[in-house]
C-alpha cells in the first residue's frame, strides 16, 4: 500500500537530499521512480506534458482575429462605397440575341429615335469651298474698296471741321477737341492705307496676269516653258508702280519716289551694322 507525500514535503526532501552522482545504472534509477508514490508522480507527468490550447483559448483567438477584420470608425477604406457588381446575363444560345436584365436600372434621358447630329464647319478649312482664287476674291468683295473711299471722304470733311473748332474752342473744351482731333487722323491714315494698299494689289495682279498671258501665248507658239523668279516678279512690280507714278505725277514723283526709296534702304543698312550703337 503506497503512502501519499504532500508535493512541499518532496520539494524539501529534495533540497535537503545530496545530488547523486552520475555514475549510477539506469537500474539504480527505476528503483528509486519505483518507490515514489503514485501522486508524485503522476504531478510529475502533468508537469512535463507540452500545452495544448483549451476551448476557451481556441474562441479567444478566433474573437480577437474577428476584431482585426472589422474595420474602424476612423479608418478610410471602411467609409469608401463598394462598387455594384456588374450583371452578366448568359443568352442560351450564342447566336441569340443579347438581353438586358430587367434588374439593372434605366437611366432617365435615353435616345428613342436617332437625329443625325449638325456639325459645323468652317468655309476658310473646307476642302468644300475650293482654293482660293485672289482674282475671284478681289472681283466678289470690291464693294469694299467703294466703301473705305467714301470714308476716306467723309473723314477727310470731318476731320477740317474738328480741326477749326480745336482752334476756336475755350479753355475747358480745349483738351477734348484736341483728342477728337487726333482720333480722326489716326482713322483717316488707317483708311487711306487700307485703300492704297488694295489698289497696290490690285495692279500686281493685273501686271502678273499680263504676264502670264502673255508666256502663255509664246507656249502656243512653240516656246518651251518659262517660270518666272522671285527677282524678275520684283523688277516687274517695281517697273508698274513707277509707270503708274510718272501717269500721275511726272518724272518729278518718280524721282521722289526712288529717292525716297534709296534714303530707306540705307537708313536699314546703317542699322544693321555692328557699330551702328556707337
Amino acid at each position: 500500500m503506497a503512502q501519499w507525500i504532500d508535493e512541499d514535503d518532496l520539494d524539501e526532501m529534495a533540497e535537503h537530499s545530496e545530488p547523486e552522482p552520475a555514475t549510477k545504472s539506469k537500474s539504480g534509477n527505476a528503483v528509486k521512480l519505483a518507490s515514489l508514490p503514485f501522486g508524485t508522480l503522476a504531478s510529475a507527468s502533468r508537469a512535463l506534458e507540452p500545452r495544448h490550447h483549451s476551448d476557451d483559448d481556441l474562441d479567444s483567438d478566433e474573437d480577437s482575429d474577428e476584431e482585426r477584420k472589422v474595420p474602424h470608425l476612423g479608418d478610410p477604406s471602411s467609409s469608401r462605397p463598394t462598387a455594384p457588381k456588374k450583371l452578366k446575363v448568359k443568352r442560351p444560345d450564342k447566336h441569340a440575341p443579347m438581353e438586358i436584365t430587367s434588374k439593372k436600372p434605366v437611366s432617365r434621358r435615353r435616345t428613342i429615335i436617332d437625329v443625325p447630329k449638325i456639325e459645323q464647319r468652317d468655309p476658310r478649312f473646307s476642302t468644300l469651298s475650293g482654293e482660293f482664287n485672289p482674282n475671284k476674291f478681289a472681283h466678289s468683295y470690291s464693294f469694299v474698296t467703294d466703301m473705305q473711299q467714301d470714308e476716306v471722304a467723309s473723314l477727310r470733311k470731318s476731320l477740317a471741321l474738328a480741326r477749326k473748332l480745336s482752334q476756336s474752342s475755350p479753355a475747358h473744351l480745349r483738351e477734348e477737341r484736341a483728342a477728337e482731333v487726333t482720333r480722326l487722323e489716326r482713322a483717316l491714315k488707317r483708311t487711306e492705307s487700307a485703300v492704297e494698299r488694295a489698289k497696290r494689289e490690285k495692279r500686281d495682279r493685273e501686271v502678273l496676269g499680263n504676264a502670264k498671258r502673255e508666256e502663255r501665248k509664246k507656249r502656243e507658239t512653240g516656246k518651251t516653258g518659262w517660270f518666272m523668279k522671285t527677282g524678275e516678279k520684283r523688277e516687274l512690280l517695281a517697273k508698274a508702280r513707277f509707270e503708274e507714278l510718272a501717269a500721275v505725277g511726272g518724272k518729278q514723283a518718280v524721282n521722289k519716289a526712288i529717292t525716297k526709296r534709296k534714303l530707306k534702304l540705307n537708313q536699314k543698312e546703317k542699322r544693321s551694322r555692328p557699330d551702328s550703337g556707337s
